[in-house]
């Protein structure tokens, strides 16, 4: 994929631009007569400016989404790099919040902690829909440009009548002549007009939208060979989440019996020592006694048994 089209379209923004001035510049004198001396209404002015306006309006906003989708195609760059380099763990550092990859990077991120399943169908429709909404302004003013210069084309022609209506008086048939030349003078600025600013205009919307739908690609062309492999959850069936089920209750009942077990060989061990403690005070018993014995035939005490 190219990595810098933003960037060469906005050159060729430059370029353009540069030739139109030094065109302007070249023919000022023709321009001049034709745009600004010889008007008698203003009708040329207001349709010539307005179609002027809208122009450098609409190439105005498409700088400046030619300038959103470099920054990123730089945060694609940076995504690819990290990716490539296999330093996964840094891409959250490097991506910045706002740019698409990095939305989509987190929105995934955030599905996979939620262990949710990933819908990347979903995903796509959602992130076309709100690309697609931002060249609305744009798409706006290249379908009215043409229709402006017809707009222009038409009320001049009309002016152009309205002189030759004139011109049939016998009073003021140099006036109406006068408006005459003026409206066809008028409808053929306009119609220029129009179709150069329709012809450059259109040739940056259609660059503009192979922009984005190159933008656009490589996002869902990361998001299918580099996110979802690391963060989608396996989808089961429900035959497999009984089973899964059936094997963790096997597997609890066993801890459960083994727990049981582990009791009941304390309880066996506690009874065994309780009989060893009786068995060996016996022994102490018989032990103390024999002693006693012994110290009264050593010492020839009376037996406190026998006395009575």
């Amino acid at each position: 994929m190219r990595k810098n089209q933003s960037e060469r379209i906005l050159i060729q923004i430059a370029v353009v631009l540069a030739l139109l001035i030094v065109v302007a510049l070249w023919q000022f004198d023709y321009l001049s007569d034709l745009y600004i001396e010889n008007q008698l209404t203003r009708v040329g002015w207001v349709i010539n400016s307005a179609i002027l306006a809208l122009f450098l309006v609409g190439m105005g906003r498409m700088i400046h989404l030619f300038v959103h989708y470099r920054k990123e195609e730089i945060a694609m760059n940076a995504f690819s790099s990290a990716i490539a380099s296999g330093k996964e763990e840094d891409i959250g550092d490097v991506l910045p919040e706002d740019s698409i990859i990095g939305q989509r990077y987190w929105t995934i991120a955030g599905f996979f902690r939620a262990r949710t399943e990933i819908n990347h169908n979903a995903l796509a429709s959602t992130l076309l829909a709100r690309e697609t909404s931002k060249t609305s302004f744009v798409k706006f003013i290249n379908n009215i440009l043409i229709l402006a210069g017809v707009f222009g084309t038409i009320v001049s022609l009309t002016v152009a009548l309205l002189g030759a209506s004139t011109a049939m008086s016998a009073t003021e048939s140099l006036r109406g002549i006068d408006i005459v030349i003026h409206g066809m003078s008028t409808a053929l600025s306009t119609t220029m007009t129009a179709i150069v600013s329709y012809f450059l205009f259109g040739y940056f919307y259609l660059k503009l939208l192979d922009t984005q739908s190159y933008i656009l690609g490589w996002v869902e062309h990361e998001t299918a060979t580099q996110m979802i492999p690391r963060y989608q959850v396996a989808t089961r069936s429900p035959e497999q989440a009984l089973s899964e089920m059936l094997a963790s209750t096997v597997e609890t009942i066993d801890k459960f019996n083994s727990f049981i077990n582990q009791i009941q060989s304390l309880g066996v061990a506690q009874k065994e020592m309780l009989d060893n403690f009786e068995k060996l005070n016996e022994q102490n018993m018989h032990l103390l006694s024999d002693i006693r014995s012994i110290l009264r035939a050593g010492f020839r005490l009376r037996d406190d048994s026998n006395s009575d």
